[in-house]
């Protein structure tokens, strides 16, 4: 017999975890991602919240929403100009599995996954491979 809670499915799931210092892994994993999937209505939509002061997470991300065969958007970050020293933009993620479900972002500005060439070598993190060097690079390499 199965079990209530896992026939409830949700229309948004929000991952909010990445702005310290240590990165919580296993919350991006392709295998996170799936599960994630697996209690989501069929138009439903996927959050990540992933502003940091020393990880550019977006890459791996794109990774596994490339791999999964889902559609994804991200926010335009604010300028520094807009921010004080300590502030981070705002930076969120969001997976679908179908585009139309992303247009209302789309809409205000978001920005489709462009399939950067970069990415060719980004692999998707899983529960068995973890590269956390890869998202400080790319952090590095977007400040410069």
């Amino acid at each position: 017999m199965q079990d209530k809670a896992e026939t409830v499915k949700y229309d948004i799931i929000s991952i909010d975890a990445f702005t310290g210092d240590g990165i919580p892994a296993h919350l991006m994993t392709r295998e996170a991602i799936e599960i994630y999937l697996h209690r989501l209505v069929g138009d439903g939509l996927i959050l990540f919240h992933i502003s940091n002061r020393y990880y550019d997470l977006h890459p791996v991300l794109e990774a596994a929403s490339r791999e999964l065969k889902l559609y994804g958007c991200f926010n335009r970050p604010l300028g520094r100009t807009h921010l004080k020293s300590y502030q981070v933009s705002p930076r969120c993620i969001v997976m679908a599995r179908d585009e139309k479900n992303l247009q209302p972002l789309l809409n205000r500005g978001w920005l489709m996954f462009n399939n950067d060439n970069r990415l060719d070598k980004m692999a998707p993190w899983t529960d068995d491979y973890i590269n956390i060097l890869a998202p400080l690079i790319e952090h590095i390499r977007a400040k410069s």
